[in-house]
This record gives C-alpha cells, structure tokens and sequence, in this order.
C-alpha cells in the first residue's frame, strides 16, 4: 500500500502481489504513477521559472520607473 497525504487528504494505492497478473497490473501501475509524477514535476519547474521570470521583470521595470538612470540593464 502506498499513501500520498497532505495536510488534509490523502490517497491510497494498493499494489497486490498475489500471482503473476496482478504484479504486472501493479508494476504497471507504479510504472503510470511515475511517469505521470515526473510529468508533473517538470511541468511546475516550468511554471516556477516563468513566474521568476515574470517577477524579476516586474521588479526591474518597477526600479526603471522610479529611477531610468539608477537601474541596471540586465
């Protein structure tokens, strides 16, 4: 049994093991898992970036306004 849990849900997947269909039903369901998580995962390192991004030209526009000559150009 595998859990996944935050502070206030969780979800249960269980894995059986008892003959040779339900080990490959359940490596092929962690396999599925795996590859939706790192899906996932890469999928949120980009939206991290571009919201960085996003505020670090926001910032810099913010300093341009107050100041054009004590910015740094990046």
């Amino acid at each position: 049994m595998l859990t996944l849990a935050d502070c206030h849900r969780s979800v249960q997947f269980e894995f059986f093991l008892g003959n040779a269909m339900f080990r490959r039903q359940s490596l092929a369901k962690i396999d599925l898992l795996l590859k939706v998580l790192n899906g996932f995962r890469e999928a949120l390192i980009k939206e991290a970036k571009l919201i960085a991004d996003y505020e670090r030209r926001s910032r810099q526009r913010r300093l341009e306004k107050r100041d054009p000559n004590s910015a740094k150009k990046t």
